[in-house]
């Protein structure tokens, strides 16, 4: 018995002790999330929910992956009984991606103009595309909000390849950039989006 409970604290020892060696907290530490494309060997065999939790974490990434890009296509052609739909599961997470992105005042589920004194903030730049989105959503019937979102998505797409903002506000490396991210982000939802009907 007393050799048991000896052991029990040195192996208690030793962890008090690894723990406050300094490798074991640089080990401990959390890495940023990188894009890790992967061969279409492995792609294929990933389950549903990761293919689509890892597309959505890096979705621009994805979307410019023709790899990943032609797997989402295929698993949303294949109807299969036994498994859940792939294009359900996508389209509703998609959804909650895009519920979750935030930048400005009208790049969100629900416009919130309080946010700023002046919305949108810009005019050339995302939230202006947003607000421009949204006013069409607002005017146009069921049958034609498909017409808002490709606008919404080629407006996307043009923000995507500008070099230098066209607005005061941006002007900045780390606000354009984290706008152009933000644009990217919000294309390859609309991609993926598109992709699901």
């Amino acid at each position: 018995m007393d050799s048991e409970l000896l052991s029990q604290k040195r192996n208690e020892q030793r962890e008090v002790e690894r723990k406050r060696n300094s490798r074991y907290h640089k080990e401990s530490m959390l890495l940023p999330k990188v894009w890790d494309t992967k061969p279409k060997s492995e792609i294929v065999s990933m389950p549903n929910e990761r293919l689509i939790d890892y597309c959505l974490e890096f979705p621009y990434e994805c979307v410019t992956d023709p790899n990943y890009l032609g797997e989402i296509q295929l698993r949303n052609k294949k109807q299969n009984a036994d498994l859940p739909d792939f294009s359900t599961n996508l389209q509703t997470k998609i959804k909650e991606t895009n519920d979750s992105t935030y930048f400005g005042c009208y790049c969100r589920k629900i416009p919130d103009l309080s946010i700023y004194s002046s919305c949108p903030i810009d005019q050339f730049g995302l939230d202006s595309i947003c607000k421009n989105k949204n006013d069409c959503l607002e005017k146009t019937s069921d049958e034609s909000k498909k017409l808002c979102h490709k606008r919404f998505k080629d407006d996307l797409s043009i923000l995507m390849k500008t070099k230098e903002s066209k607005d005061r506000i941006h002007q900045g490396k780390d606000n354009f950039e984290r706008m152009i991210f933000y644009a990217r982000k919000l294309w390859a939802l609309e991609t993926l989006r598109e992709l699901n009907k």
